[in-house]
């Protein structure tokens, strides 16, 4: 806006002879519908009225082109065309009448909104005026849409700047969006709406407030979310049919059929289109020719909602007749059919009540699977078995569709069925297939360890040997399926062991699946082993391996990455982990793949965890939380509503972060895998303690702790989190130490299990200098709520030992690193002082006493006697020399009376 003032009010512009001031012609804003070329012009006017100058508003439409000057004819009231003789003296006179009187001051601004929409008569008078001097032009114009010669003229002859505007960039959407809803917005959502608007800013505010009146958009503990349906609300439609209000019958019917088969065949658009209206809709900018590059070139709409508008005003009769032609060119381009174009023509057929061949529909189920389109992947495979009832590829097609979209019990019933049929198969695809499909079914889906064994072990022994290899084909796909159960139960040793074969074997021989997922398995394995060199030779295996296996490339490049956001997270590497993890979101924000974008979006909200960023990881793990109750897979949703306790407790949302663990614990596998399992037990502890629980949640910590004992990282976090809540530092550092001699190495130098070992005994030893030591090594790492943490337990210690200008030097830093952390509370953050020389159970007592608790409150909060609170405060009140319970609030201080109470 500043530049387009600038053009229009220079300040002290230079008066050449002929009396007009350089630089005032004017400007024209040129763009497509809602870049926003109306709101700028307002704008500027308003700026330069408060400047002092003189402007004058007309807006030009279709209904007063048929008006000689009729946009124009309010500019001056005392003046009328009629009363001269020819349309010289009419503009010369009107050019007169506004400069009478200016005595040096600068032009009016004369403004017209969609000048393109001017009467001829009017464009000229616009230019005369121009010309002479007589008012500094401002005008808009829309793209694609044919302008009289005069209003060309502006900027083809130099006479006004010409400034085209651009849509949004989608960050710029991206903060629009956030400003309409005033909240925070998913950002996935934020990133489909942006994509979806095209930076069209009026489309996107029209987007957002359809969607929130119709309810596809909705808040989610807070955050708003979209479920990705686009409503066309009349004011969407209003603001959209401006674009195609021009269209003539012809150009909408060509401009559905485009919408309805894009990308559309170019020989398919030359055969079925009028060039006539083909030419318009491209000139206008509605169509454009995509996919040169991959020599697939085909017609596409120029942006999605004109796609869906001009299908909206498509009858059914019209329609039919529309896909009828698309079927027939299909059907004429026989095996040179692209996978997209197999699965069109199969929906197309049924839709239109075609009798469809029952080897089309196999194959456009498999294929709308692998495009993760399930429910239609659903109703193809269902067409396929009404034609041939015991198909065992349509069968497995249907229970991958019901897969994808959480009816595991469902597709367990079908697969169940088709057992003795697929094992009697001698088609080793047909094995995969099954074997992938009833794993996903029984393990992830419905958390079945025992079926899930048996399963595998009837369709081993169901395979002979191929003759003369002495191999089964399956063996190694077998192998690889043992061996997800085993990791999934915490067995690391027992994983390694089991796909050790298949990892040492000859690539050629065994299945490139089996080689993916026993590559995923070992690298898995070994982070959570604390190997993270060995760890990351697997990861480079698993990007090898992508690169040359096209069919794979997409989940080995994906889980490549994520394992290495793992290994660093696991390493404690918190803000390493938070980069990469902004970098796989980026990466992977488009994939279509819904499994791996609600992980890609877990991962980022727990690594923000581990950053101490809770204000950031609230609304990306509700994100989370609101992809995976669309698609949960491998109980993954309770995973991250686990997080999202974590993340509300460490802000002070004791009823919200209670709320989310709930959720989580009746979402939950029968069996938790053990990979989850840690941060629903950090969740159970953290809850305990922002309700005031402290003892108790020491005591759920610590109980943990024996549920992984292969799983050093996991032990380790647990032993370090019954530390941070205050337990006594001795007791729990045999556990760590034990710990750090089972890592690789002794867990010496600065691995995360030696890091946590020297932070529990500086805390045991009272050893203000290497606590210090120990946040350096933290703020290094970018965990800055564990750096705030080692700080303050520094403080702590310093004043126990009688060096105050120390402990204040450490809880100075340890404000400033928790400033870092949104707000973050945690329990080493409030430990104050008199805390300090209380044991948990006192402190906790004393934290809700100071409140304004009674002792029966107190009593009924903690599960504890009446009689026992007296004596917890009895020896309180000694330790911190007071007499009376309300000198409690200003010994304990403020921030601790902050957590809410159940």
């Amino acid at each position: 806006m500043e530049q387009v003032v600038q053009l229009l009010d220079p300040g002290t512009p230079q008066v050449p002879a002929d009396g007009r001031p350089e630089g005032t012609g004017g400007a024209v804003l040129a763009g497509p519908t809602g870049v926003g070329k109306t709101r700028l012009l307002r704008e500027v006017l308003a700026v330069l009225e408060g400047r002092g100058r003189r402007v004058h508003l007309s807006v030009a439409t279709r209904s007063a082109v048929e008006i000689p000057y009729g946009s124009l004819a309010g500019l001056v009231p005392d003046r009328a065309p009629t009363d001269h003789q020819d349309s010289d003296s009419w503009h010369a006179a009107v050019a007169a009448r506004l400069t009478e009187g200016r005595d040096g001051a600068a032009p009016v601004v004369l403004a017209v909104d969609d000048a393109h929409l001017l009467d001829p008569g009017g464009a000229a008078l616009l230019l005369h005026l121009c010309v002479s001097g007589a008012a500094t032009v401002l005008v808009t114009v829309r793209h694609g849409e044919p302008a009289p010669d005069a209003i060309t003229a502006l900027w083809r002859d130099g006479l006004a700047h010409r400034i085209d505007l651009q849509p949004f960039s989608p960050a710029q959407t991206e903060s629009f969006i956030d400003a309409l809803l005033e909240g925070p917005v998913a950002r996935r959502t934020r990133q489909r709406l942006a994509a979806v608007s095209g930076g069209n800013v009026l489309f996107a505010g029209e987007l957002v407030r359809g969607a929130v009146e119709s309810g596809t958009m909705r808040q989610v503990d807070g955050v708003w979310t979209w479920d990705g349906a686009l409503v066309l609300a009349p004011r969407l439609v209003d603001a959209v049919d401006q674009r195609l209000g021009a269209l003539g019958s012809a150009e909408r019917e060509a401009l559905a059929l485009v919408a309805m088969g894009e990308p559309l065949p170019l020989g398919l658009a030359e055969r079925a289109l009028d060039p006539a209206a083909v030419h318009t809709l491209e000139a206008a900018g509605l169509v454009a020719v995509a996919g040169a590059a991959e020599g697939a070139p085909g017609l596409r709409v120029s942006h999605p909602l004109y796609g869906e508008l001009a299908l909206a005003g498509v009858g059914t009769l019209q329609e039919r007749r529309l896909r009828r032609l698309l079927v027939e060119d299909l059907q004429a381009a026989g095996g040179h059919r692209s996978g997209l174009d197999t699965v069109r023509l199969a929906r197309w057929q049924l839709a239109l009540g075609d009798p469809v061949p029952v080897d089309l529909l196999r194959e456009a189920a498999a294929l709308a699977n692998r495009f993760f389109d399930h429910p239609l992947a659903e109703r193809l495979a269902r067409a396929a078995l009404r034609v041939e009832p015991r198909s065992a590829s349509a069968g497995i097609e249907l229970a991958a569709a019901l897969n994808g979209q959480n009816s595991y019990a469902a597709a367990e019933e079908v697969l169940a069925a088709l057992e003795p049929d697929v094992l009697a198969d001698g088609s080793a695809q047909l094995h995969q297939h099954y074997l992938d499909t009833r794993h996903t079914s029984l393990l992830l889906g419905l958390g079945r360890i025992e079926q899930a064994r048996d399963m595998l072990r009837r369709a081993d022994a169901a395979r002979p040997a191929a003759p003369g290899t002495g191999i089964r084909p399956t063996e190694s796909l077998v192998a690889v399926y043992s061996g997800a159960i085993a990791l999934s139960q915490g067995h690391l040793a027992e994983t390694l062991r089991l796909i050790g074969p298949v990892l040492g074997a000859d690539p050629d021989r065994v299945p490139a699946l089996a080689r993916l997922m026993a590559l995923e398995q070992a690298g898995e394995a070994l982070i959570y082993r604390a190997e993270f060199d060995r760890a990351r030779r697997a990861h480079a295996q698993l990007r090898d391996l992508a690169d040359h296996e096209p069919a794979l490339a997409a989940r080995g490049l994906a889980n490549a990455m994520l394992q290495e956001v793992l290994a660093r997270a696991s390493e404690g590497a918190a803000g390493a982990a938070l980069e990469l993890s902004l970098h796989l979101q980026e990466q992977l924000g488009s994939v279509p793949d819904p499994a791996v974008t609600s992980l890609a979006t877990m991962v980022l909200g727990a690594c923000q965890l581990r950053c101490g960023l809770v204000a950031s990881a609230v609304p990306t793990l509700v994100e989370a939380v609101h992809a995976y109750g669309r698609n949960d897979h491998g109980g993954q949703l309770s995973w991250a509503l686990a997080l999202l306790a974590q993340a509300q407790a460490l802000s002070g949302d004791g009823s919200a972060a209670r709320l989310s663990l709930a959720r989580a614990e009746a979402t939950q596998l029968p069996q938790v895998p053990a990979r989850h399992e840690v941060d629903l037990v950090t969740a159970r502890a953290l809850v305990h303690w922002v309700h005031g629980r402290t003892t108790e949640a020491i005591a759920v910590a610590r109980a943990g702790m024996p549920d992984f004992p292969e799983m050093l990282v996991h032990r380790a976090r647990l032993v370090h989190l019954a530390a941070l809540l205050g337990a006594p530092p001795r007791s729990v550092l045999p556990d760590l130490e034990a710990l750090e001699a089972l890592a690789p190495g002794g867990g010496g130098g600065d691995g995360p299990i030696h890091l946590t070992v020297s932070h529990v005994r500086a805390l045991a030893e009272g050893d203000g200098p290497a606590l210090e030591e120990v946040a350096d090594h933290f703020t290094g790492l970018g965990a800055h709520l564990l750096a705030a943490e080692a700080a303050g337990h520094a403080a702590v210690a310093y004043r126990r030992a009688r060096l105050p200008a120390a402990a204040e030097r450490a809880a100075a830093r340890s404000r400033v690193l928790a400033a870092r952390c949104e707000g973050a509370r945690s329990p080493a953050l409030e430990v104050a002082p008199a805390l300090a020389h209380l044991t948990a159970r006192e402190a906790e007592v004393t934290r809700l006493a100071a409140r304004g608790l009674s002792n029966a409150a107190i009593a009924a909060e903690l599960t504890l006697s009446v009689r026992t609170v007296e004596s917890h405060l009895y020896q309180v009140f000694g330790k911190l020399g007071v007499t009376h319970r309300s000198q409690l609030a200003g010994l304990v201080g403020t921030s601790e009376l902050e957590s809410p109470l159940p």
